[in-house]
């Protein structure tokens, strides 16, 4: 199975309708995206961002995905991640736009200093700008 194929349709298995599969290199990655998670979450650190930018560059592409609800949606991007390991993407990584440390079995962007409304703005019009609290259902798998 083709990795395009097989993301589309791990996204519609979970309810997900919406995927976007871009290069790694146009992620927005942002200093003060980290440095106000640990700010904020006293304790957490997330990583620098240097070491982060390399990580995610060892990835080719990944998809943005965008869900409806915020219900569930954490759990079906976990689910994504699982079954495109189970069709032989085991590099597939899931990350979340929840809060660092809301984040259960799941990493958050805001650990590897993604910008995932910038990010989401490159390729998306109206691309509405959360309010301080808001997390909509949106994440991003990093593939191969």
């Amino acid at each position: 199975m083709k990795l395009q194929d097989a993301i589309v349709s791990a996204a519609k298995k979970h309810g997900i309708d919406e995927v976007l599969v871009i290069y790694t290199s146009k992620i927005d990655m942002r200093p003060w995206i980290g440095e106000k998670a640990r700010l904020r979450h006293p304790g957490s650190e997330p990583l620098p961002l240097e070491r982060a930018r390399s990580l995610v560059k060892d990835y080719g592409q990944c998809a943005l995905v965008i869900g409806k609800d915020v219900a569930g949606f954490t759990a079906a991007l976990k689910a994504i991640e699982d079954d495109l390991h189970k069709n032989g993407f085991y590099k597939a990584w899931a990350i979340t736009n929840a809060q660092l440390g809301e984040c259960a079995d799941i990493h958050c962007h805001e650990a590897l200093g993604i910008d995932i409304v910038a990010t989401l703005q490159r390729y998306k019009k109206n691309v509405k700008i959360p309010l301080p609290g808001e997390y909509p259902p949106w994440g991003i798998v990093l593939l191969e």
